[in-house]
């Protein structure tokens, strides 16, 4: 049932990513991000946490899942680290777009890394729902997590938005219950950690190591 269920939340968002970047183009605001800025700060969290949670960090393989435009691409360009970068998206139109754009990098479309990286990140890819139903799109995250973890060597980083109350769903933006989603997440994956910043503050990051 889950998996018919994530066909069908896929699609409709594909509809809506599509509808979005007509509007708005291949922009943050294209893809419901506040900002750049909003949005290059998650990546510079991603990165740190990239260098204190994985000690041997350069050179390593990284699959991105909601790649969307790339930009976490772009940002690593600007860093002075090696990497092996793989761009994931369920968008058929923004993985073409990739595809041009960075003809070196590998894009595939798909909702799970297709091969074997050493970490995977999700930044702000569940935060869009597509449904009011809450188990029905926690369900959904949980069935993309396990798919990418079992394609991550080391680890996945990922993202929510979070609240201290009881979990919702507001404008279609998903908000997690940090105590509850922290529970499901150390009961389902075998270790688990979270870290927080003021400069990301609606954010609670969680890193699943192998």
């Amino acid at each position: 049932m889950i998996k018919f269920k994530n066909i069908y939340f896929n699609s409709l968002l594909v509809s809506t990513y599509n509808k979005n970047v007509k509007r708005y183009g291949y922009t943050p605001q294209g893809l419901f991000w506040n900002s750049k800025k909003s949005q290059y700060h998650r990546f510079e969290i991603i990165y740190s946490l990239l260098k204190t949670k994985l000690p041997n960090y350069n050179d390593i393989e990284i699959a991105d899942i909601g790649c969307g435009y790339a930009s976490f691409l772009n940002f690593l360009n600007h860093k002075k680290v090696k990497f092996n970068y793989s761009g994931y998206d369920i968008n058929e139109n923004l993985i073409n777009y990739c595809k041009k754009k960075y003809p070196s990098n590998y894009f595939e479309c798909s909702y799970f890394p297709r091969k074997i990286s050493d970490v995977t990140i999700i930044s702000g890819t569940y935060n869009y729902a597509v449904t009011n139903n809450l188990k029905s799109w926690e369900d959904y995250v949980f069935f993309n997590l396990r798919k990418c973890v079992l394609n991550s060597r080391l680890a996945l980083i990922f993202n929510l938005q979070y609240t201290n109350k009881k979990s919702f769903i507001r404008n279609h933006i998903y908000f997690a219950c940090f105590d509850d989603i922290y529970k499901k997440l150390k009961n389902e994956f075998k270790s688990v950690d979270f870290f927080y910043s003021s400069k990301s503050s609606t954010d609670i990051y969680f890193i699943i190591l192998k």
